[in-house]
């Protein structure tokens, strides 16, 4: 899903638009699904909505023997005045007295990895702290 989220940004921004930018009412439809060492098409489209965009990322796909785009995700990017407070990490940190670690080649399994095939590169994350 965040390569949806990159996608709509790089997009936004090659459009002219600049940061600060809140996204908003993003929805993720399906995922992006690409056949071991097969390319796939992907576009990303920007309509203009007032002073926001809204943006549709579609991908190639074969159905019933016709070809077309299915949509994967959509959403709204929009310029803000001012950027929300910052947030203070060791004090968000020293609040979360859970710790799970897993300092191995298979990182953190997924639950979300018994219906997708994310791919060698998914499971980067080896610490969590909850609280």
């Amino acid at each position: 899903g965040t390569g949806f989220v990159e996608l709509a940004m790089e997009s936004y921004l090659a459009s002219g638009g600049t940061l600060p930018v809140e996204l908003r009412d993003m929805v993720f439809l399906r995922p992006l699904d690409v056949p071991e060492a097969a390319p796939r098409d992907v576009e990303t489209r920007l309509t203009p909505a007032g002073s926001d965009m809204v943006f549709e990322i579609r991908s190639a796909c074969l159905a019933d023997g016709r070809e077309g785009m299915v949509l994967n995700a959509s959403g709204t990017l929009g310029a803000v005045d001012e950027v929300a407070d910052t947030v203070d990490i060791c004090a968000l940190s020293a609040r979360c007295t859970t710790v799970l670690t897993q300092h191995n080649t298979d990182g953190f399994v997924s639950p979300q990895e018994a219906h997708l095939n994310f791919g060698p590169r998914w499971r980067v994350v080896q610490d969590a702290k909850t609280g």
